[in-house]
């Protein structure tokens, strides 16, 4: 059995878009140039959170369990986002024009950030480049498949999940074998 199944895992790490949140609905206006921000950020009321996050982030504050983010989002949307949910992450690790996924660099940067050993935390993304990127990293990874364009491959390569809740029960069961 690898270490990163004997350590208790000390902080969930996801992905934003199309992984916490459902933002599509700003896609187009995010990928025209120069980006009009003034009306990405008007439409950040509109974003969903998927169902069942709501629940894990309690769990989570109730297990003394960090949450963070990494993302190719900018720090802009993310922040705005999240402050607009009443949701802090701890970290939240955002574009890098050196280091896009799937590079490790922006996982590594925020186990550096948090002072975390790469097996105490899980990344949670929706995207084969979410995969890559924690591979590369040597950090555990559960593909999220709802809204994943990714699901064939995410599937091929580990542990997936339908629905955030499913997140508590990996990482109890993770904390268990201690």
């Amino acid at each position: 059995m690898s270490s990163r199944n004997n350590t208790k895992i000390k902080c969930l790490i996801t992905d934003f878009d199309e992984t916490f949140f459902r933002t599509s609905i700003s896609a187009d206006l995010r990928k025209t140039r120069p980006i009009d921000w003034d009306k990405v950020y008007a439409l950040i009321p509109q974003f969903e959170m998927y169902s069942g996050w709501k629940e894990v982030m309690t769990w989570l504050k109730e297990n003394d369990i960090k949450f963070a983010v990494v993302s190719q989002a900018t720090r802009g949307i993310l922040s705005r986002t999240f402050k607009h949910f009443g949701i802090e992450p701890v970290y939240v690790g955002c574009y890098d024009r050196f280091h896009k996924k799937p590079h490790a660099r922006n996982l590594e940067k925020a186990l550096e950030a948090l002072g975390l050993e790469k097996d105490e935390v899980i990344s949670v993304g929706n995207s084969y480049k979410d995969f890559l990127q924690a591979q590369q990293a040597g950090v555990r990874f559960v593909g999220a498949c709802w809204d994943s364009l990714d699901v064939d491959q995410l599937k091929q390569h580990g542990q997936t999940i339908d629905s955030p809740l499913e997140l508590i029960k990996i990482i109890s069961e993770s904390q268990d074998r201690q």
